[in-house]
Protein backbone atom coordinates (compact mmCIF):
# COMPACT_ATOMS: atom_id res chain seq x y z
CA UNK A 1 0.00 0.00 0.00
CA UNK A 2 1.39 3.56 -0.94
CA UNK A 3 2.45 6.10 1.56
CA UNK A 4 -0.86 8.18 0.07
CA UNK A 5 -3.55 5.35 0.94
CA UNK A 6 -1.45 4.94 4.25
CA UNK A 7 -2.11 8.16 4.95
CA UNK A 8 -5.97 8.56 3.55
CA UNK A 9 -6.73 5.59 5.40
CA UNK A 10 -5.22 6.83 8.87
CA UNK A 11 -7.77 9.65 8.98
CA UNK A 12 -10.57 7.07 8.84
CA UNK A 13 -11.71 5.03 12.16
CA UNK A 14 -12.08 1.07 11.65
CA UNK A 15 -15.76 1.33 11.52
CA UNK A 16 -15.44 3.63 9.11
CA UNK A 17 -13.21 2.25 6.83
CA UNK A 18 -15.15 -1.18 6.96
CA UNK A 19 -18.30 0.38 5.95
CA UNK A 20 -16.27 1.60 2.67
CA UNK A 21 -15.25 -1.99 2.10
CA UNK A 22 -18.75 -3.13 2.90
CA UNK A 23 -19.66 -0.61 0.18
CA UNK A 24 -16.82 -1.71 -2.03
CA UNK A 25 -18.15 -5.21 -2.04
CA UNK A 26 -21.77 -4.15 -2.18
CA UNK A 27 -21.03 -1.92 -5.81
CA UNK A 28 -19.02 -4.84 -6.96
CA UNK A 29 -22.09 -7.07 -6.71
CA UNK A 30 -24.36 -5.18 -7.96
CA UNK A 31 -22.26 -4.03 -10.98
CA UNK A 32 -20.59 -7.66 -12.04
CA UNK A 33 -23.37 -9.71 -10.28
CA UNK A 34 -22.13 -12.16 -7.18
CA UNK A 35 -20.05 -13.96 -9.53
CA UNK A 36 -17.78 -10.92 -9.19
CA UNK A 37 -15.91 -8.66 -12.23
CA UNK A 38 -15.42 -10.83 -15.20
CA UNK A 39 -11.24 -11.36 -15.59
CA UNK A 40 -11.64 -9.35 -18.84
CA UNK A 41 -11.85 -6.42 -16.97
CA UNK A 42 -8.82 -4.05 -17.35
CA UNK A 43 -7.15 -1.76 -14.84
CA UNK A 44 -8.74 1.14 -16.82
CA UNK A 45 -12.18 0.19 -16.22
CA UNK A 46 -11.91 0.16 -12.84
CA UNK A 47 -10.25 3.15 -12.06
CA UNK A 48 -12.96 4.98 -14.38
CA UNK A 49 -15.73 2.92 -12.36
CA UNK A 50 -13.80 3.55 -9.39
CA UNK A 51 -13.89 7.31 -10.19
CA UNK A 52 -17.31 8.33 -10.79
CA UNK A 53 -17.79 6.50 -7.29
CA UNK A 54 -15.90 8.50 -5.58
CA UNK A 55 -17.46 11.66 -7.16
CA UNK A 56 -20.93 10.47 -6.61
CA UNK A 57 -19.62 9.55 -2.82
CA UNK A 58 -18.27 12.82 -2.65
CA UNK A 59 -20.94 14.72 -4.30
CA UNK A 60 -23.05 12.90 -1.43
CA UNK A 61 -20.74 13.72 1.33
CA UNK A 62 -20.60 17.63 0.64
CA UNK A 63 -24.49 17.14 0.65
CA UNK A 64 -24.59 16.13 3.72
CA UNK A 65 -22.57 18.36 5.79
CA UNK A 66 -23.97 20.97 3.79
CA UNK A 67 -27.62 20.36 5.34
CA UNK A 68 -26.02 19.59 8.64
CA UNK A 69 -24.65 23.24 8.32
CA UNK A 70 -27.85 24.44 7.48
CA UNK A 71 -30.13 22.40 9.99
CA UNK A 72 -27.79 24.34 12.41
CA UNK A 73 -29.43 28.22 11.70
CA UNK A 74 -33.20 28.55 12.53
CA UNK A 75 -33.25 32.25 11.31
CA UNK A 76 -31.83 33.99 8.04
CA UNK A 77 -27.77 34.14 8.18
CA UNK A 78 -25.63 36.23 6.07
CA UNK A 79 -23.17 34.65 3.42
CA UNK A 80 -19.49 34.32 4.92
CA UNK A 81 -18.10 36.00 2.01
CA UNK A 82 -19.91 38.49 0.47
CA UNK A 83 -22.19 39.18 3.61
CA UNK A 84 -25.57 38.78 1.90
CA UNK A 85 -28.82 37.27 1.92
CA UNK A 86 -29.36 33.89 3.14
CA UNK A 87 -26.82 31.56 3.30
CA UNK A 88 -28.53 28.98 4.68
CA UNK A 89 -30.63 28.48 1.34
CA UNK A 90 -28.15 27.96 -0.98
Amino acid sequence: MSKAVEKRRARFSPEVLAKMQELGRMISAETYGEGGPPVELTWNEIEELGHEIGKLTATEFDQTVQRQQAERYDTEQACPQCGKGDATRA
